[in-house]
């Protein structure tokens, strides 16, 4: 029998229903779930950010994040049901990734399952071999705005799109917000999220202060 949804596990900007349901107006069965064995970084070039002016091709925080395979990392993230002809609809908004098998526990009743997850490439040579496409249906001036590597180990987190995040997180809970913050990585893949933002001093308990 044809399955008439899929069930996918987000991260980033998609732990918020709302920003999922832009995508996809019709998924189901929105809830929190422990993403299992990957981890969240901030490594890979925005291309929303830089087509609409937040970020510039020069500048270094012009990030935003992915997850790559990681044995014994837990993270906060979010799983729905997307229906099969809204499907492609995702895949456009996270054409920089490929789709891997995830186990997925959920918050509330503790189940898991397997779900599918938008995952980042190993790095830039792994991206161009993999990613045979390379278009963006949704950002078509991207390759004539940005035209370097869109996975890099030097580029810091885009202040808009991370403040995006933060508060979608932030509005799930404290307990939400701090496993965030807690369980992601700057590009180096060495620097905590958390110390990060330390340095900056940007005040955690004071989203509505933060300058992007």
């Amino acid at each position: 029998m044809l399955e008439t949804t899929q069930l996918y596990a987000g991260y980033g900007s998609l732990v918020s229903k709302e920003s999922a349901l832009r995508s996809c107006p019709n998924i189901t069965n929105f809830e929190l779930c422990e993403i299992i064995d990957v981890k969240r970084v901030f490594g890979k070039v925005d291309p929303y950010g830089m087509v609409h002016g937040h970020i510039k091709p020069d500048d270094l925080n012009i990030a935003d994040c992915y997850v790559r395979p990681s044995e014994g990392s837990i993270m906060i993230g979010s799983v729905f049901e997307v229906p099969q002809d809204e499907i492609e609809s995702l895949r456009q908004r996270e054409c920089q990734y490929y789709e891997a098998k995830v186990t997925v526990k959920m918050l509330r009743t503790k189940k898991e399952t397997l779900a599918t997850i938008f995952m980042g490439y190993a790095d830039e040579s792994d991206y161009r071999s993999q990613n045979h496409h390379q278009d963006y249906p949704l950002w078509p001036d991207f390759p004539t705005l940005y035209q370097c590597d869109v996975y890099r180990s030097d580029i810091l987190p885009s202040k808009r799109y991370l403040k995006n995040v933060m508060m979608a997180y932030a509005q799930q809970g404290q307990e939400i917000f701090d496993n965030f913050i807690s369980t992601t990585w700057l590009a180096d893949q060495t620097t905590p999220l958390k110390a990060y933002l330390s340095d900056i001093g940007w005040n955690i308990h004071a989203l509505e202060t933060w300058t992007v």
